[in-house]
């Protein structure tokens, strides 16, 4: 053999290192999720990688609203929400699609701001993004706030 470890080899060794427990609260379904949603959403190297934080800010700021359900998982496959949820099961998410998921579940933020639950490539289109006053358009993606506030503690 030419390499120290084969496929399987490897392939066993990550599995463990998945399996085991994390300081991290996120499983390896939610972490590959992530990327593969901002790998179909921002992943092209001609988007800026700031779009790709702030997708990922929203799928992680929906887990966590009063207003979407619980897990990464059922965010991405709520009804008529990510129209490239069908093609989960295929993609296989770009480096830098990964790197900036591991970021956000470990913490990072672009927006800091738990209400930014919506974003979409043209401010009159999308769901329910037309109305809303949106907090910052990074390159072609609008992102916006909850219709509900004070669901967030807000006014």
């Amino acid at each position: 053999m030419c390499c120290e470890y084969s496929n399987v080899t490897l392939g066993t060794s990550y599995a463990n290192l998945r399996n085991e427990t994390s300081q991290f609260k996120f499983s390896f379904e939610d972490f590959t999720l992530l990327a593969k949603v901002i790998s179909l959403e921002s992943g092209s190297d001609f988007v800026p990688v700031e779009i790709s934080y702030g997708v990922g800010e929203v799928v992680l700021n929906r887990v966590a609203s009063p207003e979407f359900p619980n897990s990464i998982r059922e965010v991405l496959l709520q009804e008529g929400q990510y129209s490239t949820a069908p093609f989960l099961p295929s993609v296989m998410p770009d480096k830098r699609s990964v790197e900036v998921a591991f970021s956000l579940l470990t913490g990072y933020r672009i927006f800091n701001c738990p209400t930014v639950v919506y974003q979409s490539n043209f401010p009159e289109l999308g769901s329910e993004v037309h109305s809303q006053i949106y907090v910052e358009k990074l390159g072609y993606t609008y992102f916006a706030h909850s219709y509900y506030p004070q669901k967030y503690g807000g006014n």
